[in-house]
């Protein structure tokens, strides 16, 4: 069990937390926002530490009051009114993006992510992965992941038939069959593992810095095999799964232990916890193509939780999809208003105000993506390719160069060297990315033969990329790169497919 807020001397020498625009200090009792202090009392103070230790978590009244009030007896409502005195101090009063939310019936919960500092500045000293064979090139790998913002990969073979997903029904249902009462809480709430609960903050880190997925993968395998009622690791590494390299020896999508089981326990577990929601959302986008069930069980998240993270991230990329990127955009921003130092966010809407053609925007929010974190991948090229469209050959190659990854590197400098006529170039640059990214790119190739204006071969690759239901032809009704294409019966006929109008 977690240890009680006040008993600061059995947890580390520092123990802080980032969530939103607050800094909290746990041993020095601080709260700073933007560089000024947060004056909060005493029990508003205990009552914040303990969402935050329990994050993503709903914490039941009962907890609150065995954790906050430990010596004394108070009463339910207590509670109730010491949360509306912390959340009037925070400010907390936008129902569109509140930080703590309401589980009505179950407890309270912290409606952001929560970065745990202390632990993000150690370096990890997790094991090797006990179950996992890499049978993808890295490279290729992180193409794919990278094509598709939240760093996911291929679905499973079948049509788009519905998924095995809990329904909207389902939800309902699971929650009235004794979920409501006033003193439970989810399973793992109340009786969490410490070492599990690490592990799974861990994961989470990695999982959505995207610097080791791997890593990430094992540590939250761990968190599940401790705490096999651990909805939020359940659905972190469900995540993971689909964000993942593909295993030989772990089914990733289908099958015991794979995305799809995942999720749908995690949300078994626990029907209103927004990351269990947003794995179940996940699979049906990128393994199942179900944009119907994706709706519906966003609906249902974002009715609980409005202003979750994860829910306004899939929200945004389901309306980006089929082509509203305004929404998409507007979506996008809340979320990355919301945690601005979470570099995926920003460089996602960096995508957004690309795909609309706003480039001034975009670069803005691929270099605010950099700014946070210098390591992130394909922003440079990103950048470089809208260079590169704007006719600024020189800038486009100064971006693409700075480019860490060697494989997208090439990509660019198949789109500047087309865009500048520089025909030699752009032959070496594409017979050398075709090389390296065998097996695994075909969407992408596609669009570089669309834009040297090679329909034929073009449509070749897309129709491949279809066969194998390769992520990025998500992008198919929304990438400038294909402008070329937009009037061809092919073209058509595949938004068709991908009921993408």
């Amino acid at each position: 069990m977690l240890s009680n807020p006040s008993s600061s001397q059995n947890r580390a020498a520092t123990e802080q937390y980032r969530v939103g625009d607050l800094e909290v200090d746990v041993q020095a009792r601080r709260v700073v926002r933007g560089g000024e202090e947060v004056h909060l009392t005493e029990l508003s103070f205990d009552v914040l530490v303990t969402l935050l230790r329990r994050a993503p978590a709903i914490v039941s009244k009962k907890t609150l009051m065995r954790e906050v009030w430990p010596d004394i007896v108070v009463e339910p409502e207590t509670v109730k009114k010491r949360i509306g005195l912390l959340r009037s101090a925070l400010n907390d009063d936008d129902p569109e993006c509140c930080l703590i939310r309401v589980a009505r019936g179950r407890g309270y919960g912290i409606n952001a992510n929560v970065e745990r500092l202390d632990l993000a500045t150690q370096p990890s000293r997790l094991p090797r992965p006990r179950r996992m064979t890499i049978v993808l090139a890295g490279s290729a790998f992180v193409i794919s992941m990278i094509a598709i913002g939240i760093v996911l990969r291929s679905g499973s073979d079948g049509g788009r038939q519905s998924t095995e997903l809990m329904s909207t029904a389902t939800v309902d249902e699971a929650r009235k069959s004794g979920q409501e009462n006033t003193d439970a809480s989810s399973p793992w709430t109340d009786e969490i593992d410490p070492v599990a609960y690490r592990l799974y903050l861990e994961g989470k880190r990695l999982r959505r810095t995207g610097h080791d997925f791997i890593a990430a993968s094992t540590a939250l395998e761990r968190a599940v095999d401790i705490e096999p009622q651990f909805s939020a690791a359940l659905a972190e590494l469900a995540l993971c799964r689909i964000g993942g390299p593909v295993t030989a020896a772990t089914g990733q999508l289908d099958g015991p232990n794979s995305a799809r089981d995942l999720a749908r326990r995690a949300l078994q577990l626990d029907p209103t916890l927004p990351e269990a929601v947003a794995a179940s959302v996940a699979v049906a986008i990128f393994v199942d193509w179900n944009w119907t069930e994706a709706r519906a069980l966003l609906e249902q998240g974002l009715s609980v939780a409005p202003g979750n993270e994860y829910l306004l991230v899939f929200s945004s990329l389901l309306s980006a999809i089929h082509g509203d990127l305004d929404k998409s955009i507007r979506l996008l921003a809340v979320a990355a208003a919301h945690d601005v130092t979470y570099a995926r966010l920003h460089y996602l809407l960096g995508q957004r105000y690309y795909q609309a053609k706003r480039f001034r925007e975009a670069i803005e929010a691929y270099r605010h993506a950099l700014a946070v974190n210098p390591r992130i991948e394909f922003a440079h090229l990103a950048i470089g390719r809208i260079r590169a469209l704007q006719g600024d050959h020189a800038g486009a190659l100064h971006e693409i160069e700075l480019e860490p990854n060697p494989v997208f590197r090439l990509y660019g400098l198949v789109i500047a060297h087309t865009a500048a006529g520089e025909e030699p170039a752009a032959i070496e640059a594409l017979e050398d990315f075709e090389t390296l990214s065998q097996n695994c790119c075909d969407y992408w190739l596609g669009t570089l033969h669309a834009f040297r204006g090679d329909a034929d071969t073009a449509f070749r690759f897309l129709e491949s990329a279809w066969t194998s239901r390769e992520q990025g032809l998500l992008d198919l009704g929304i990438d400038p790169i294909l402008e070329g294409v937009r009037d061809d019966p092919r073209y058509v006929d595949l938004v068709a497919r991908l009921d993408l109008n």
